[in-house]
């Protein structure tokens, strides 16, 4: 059952970061992925051979509320945050406290 899970999640993650899906269901495909990843208790890693999840990030400013790649808690729009285009972002302070683990 936890491989069909898995493979929900990354099926939706593919939708939610796909630049032909609309702007609503790239964000429901992206909050149906985190809910279901909290729901199971799933652990997100990069794959072997790619870059850490903190790397090549840049400050922004939110166009809309999405949640943190880190805490999985929404940022608000318009709020600072790091981030990678077609990644995700992270709350400032989230990034801090991981980049000090």
């Amino acid at each position: 059952m936890t491989a069909a899970i898995v493979t929900r999640v990354e099926q939706l993650i593919a939708l939610a970061l796909d630049p032909a899906a609309s702007e609503a269901e790239a964000r429901t495909a992206a909050y149906v992925a985190c809910s279901t990843i909290r729901q199971h208790g799933l652990t997100l890693t990069e794959p072997r051979g790619g870059p850490p999840l903190l790397e090549r990030t840049r400050r922004c400013r939110t166009r809309f509320s999405a949640p943190c790649l880190l805490c999985l808690r929404p940022y608000s729009a318009g709020e600072t945050v790091l981030g990678r285009p077609g990644v995700g972002a992270a709350h400032l302070a989230c990034v801090e406290i991981a980049r000090a683990a």
